[in-house]
């Protein structure tokens, strides 16, 4: 018994999935005859490849007889193996059908943007269309409007131009100035750009928004920001 269970173990790779589909299919009808006409197969095609199965397991599955088949023994202990093999195949086929039926909405964003924001459009979005899949990628703008132009994502979540033809606003953010808690700015509920100079200033770099606009807006009032640091992400 523990000799035919290791030479079913060892064989399994060797099996086709048509070769387990008939001997379940005998085994259920118990009889060649009626399992060929199920299965649309000539019956000495059903049984040249019962016998290369029974060869390549090493064992005797069926016991044939004069009005009908019974299962042997190691017969009787292939069958739920058999069957759970042809679930386990059938269940894989239908999985992998249903992904690629799925449409894949391919997004691609600016690395700089408040990921909470997206997540929040992303949440809208998987309410109204649930079947969708969403790949979200970030990088750097120019690698981004590369992606966009050679269709390896299907929209770019960006900094708005002048182009609008093809772009949908979807939020709009605020230039804010940070500073820590114990800063005299703090306590007050406005300033002016004139008030920051002089004041040590942290860079954003690679920011699309900052880095086009930052520069215009302090040359606008007259003043040279003095740099100590630069990071381009915001925490």
């Amino acid at each position: 018994m523990f000799f035919r269970l290791h030479v079913i173990d060892r064989v399994y790779s060797k099996m086709e999935i048509y070769q387990l589909k008939y001997f379940v299919a005998i085994a259920d009808s118990g009889s060649f005859t009626r399992a060929a006409d199920q299965l649309y197969v000539s019956q000495p095609s059903l049984s040249a490849s019962i016998k290369k199965l029974e060869h390549e397991l090493g064992v005797s599955l069926l016991e044939r007889r004069w009005r009908d088949i019974a299962l042997t023994t190691a017969g009787d202990l292939f069958l739920e193996k058999a069957q759970n093999l042809i679930a386990d195949y059938q269940a894989a086929i239908d999985t992998l059908r249903n992904f690629q039926v799925r449409p894949v909405l391919r997004v691609g964003m600016l690395c700089t943007l408040q990921v909470q924001t997206i997540v929040t459009i992303i949440q809208f979005f998987r309410e109204l269309y649930p079947d969708i899949i969403i790949e979200l990628c970030d990088t750097h703008l120019d690698e981004l409007t590369t992606w966009l132009d050679h269709g390896e994502i299907d929209i770019a979540v960006t900094a708005l131009t002048a182009d609008t033809k093809t772009s949908q606003i979807l939020f709009r953010q605020r230039l804010v100035l940070g500073v820590p808690h114990q800063h005299p700015f703090a306590q007050k509920q406005e300033i002016h750009l004139q008030d920051l100079k002089d004041q040590p200033f942290i860079e954003r770099v690679k920011c699309e928004i900052l880095t086009k606009q930052s520069l215009s807006i302090f040359e606008a009032a007259g003043i040279h920001p003095h740099v100590v640091y630069r990071s381009d992400h915001e925490d």
